[in-house]
């Protein structure tokens, strides 16, 4: 598992009785159709925050053991079970590999939600965080640095 991640959030402020788009799909796709409206002035313009820049928020709310103790360990264990469980289902194609990239949703609790897990996620340099991390993650996939995981075939 990749050891640096990002956060993404919408545009608009959260509401369980809005509906629309912009308050619930934070994929760059859709979020770069709207201007920011209401909302903590603590989000970033570009509605993303890399894993440190959480983990600085973490600190600054007294919850700095979540992202060690709660967050991280549980995305690792459900990307976990997810591949073990779906093992014997995939494509194995000699001399290739896959990478693959899970969305998750952290609770009020701090507990990560596994959403998806998508083949071939979009690596496209979209912000300042992916345009940092992505290019970055490749080549640690490729040169096979530690903190990558990747399944060989």
């Amino acid at each position: 598992m990749y050891k640096e991640s990002y956060l993404r959030f919408s545009s608009q402020e959260y509401s369980l009785s809005n509906h629309h788009e912009s308050v619930h799909l934070t994929n760059h796709a859709i979020q770069k159709k709207y201007n920011n409206g209401k909302r903590d002035k603590r989000l970033p313009v570009e509605n993303m925050w890399d894993c440190y820049s959480f983990q600085a928020y973490l600190r600054q709310i007294g919850k700095q053991d979540m992202w060690q103790e709660r967050i991280y360990p549980g995305m690792k264990k459900a990307i976990v079970g997810t591949m073990l469980s779906s093992q014997e289902n995939m494509d194995r194609r000699p001399n290739t590999f896959e990478l693959f990239g899970a969305d998750f949703m952290i609770c009020e609790n701090f507990y990560p939600w596994l959403i998806e897990i998508n083949s071939s996620p979009d690596l496209g340099a979209t912000t300042s965080v992916t345009a940092r991390m992505c290019p970055q993650c490749l080549e640690d996939v490729i040169k096979g640095r530690d903190g990558c995981c990747y399944r060989y075939w």
